[in-house]
């Protein structure tokens, strides 16, 4: 497409990371990320594969940035001010909670 067309403008980057991240979470029984300049949240389904435990953690070592709201929903408040930060924490994230699969 590039070379066609030349690099693509900042919105078709951000819609493509969007919908890996979409993607990625989806796979992770991960049902809707919602993100904000101040933070925002993930709600999960009934059987995420998530590490719970690095949820717990984080919760516990940060208690006033995470926080879980019962079984279902991980709430977080982090200050962002570009999609290009959001997408980033939301890409960490993902990766700190994602199951380490058995080698």
């Amino acid at each position: 497409m590039i070379d066609r067309f030349g690099l693509l403008p900042s919105q078709a980057q951000h819609l493509i990371a969007v919908a890996r991240l979409r993607q990625q979470a989806r796979s992770m029984g991960i049902e809707r990320i919602e993100v904000g300049p101040g933070g925002g949240y993930i709600q999960f389904t009934a059987s995420p594969a998530v590490d719970a435990g690095v949820l717990v953690k984080m919760v516990q070592e940060q208690p006033a940035v995470y926080r879980l709201e019962g079984q279902e929903k991980f709430r977080f408040r982090t200050e962002t001010h570009t999609a290009e930060e959001r997408i980033e924490m939301v890409e960490q994230l993902l990766q700190a909670v994602a199951m380490q699969k058995a080698a």
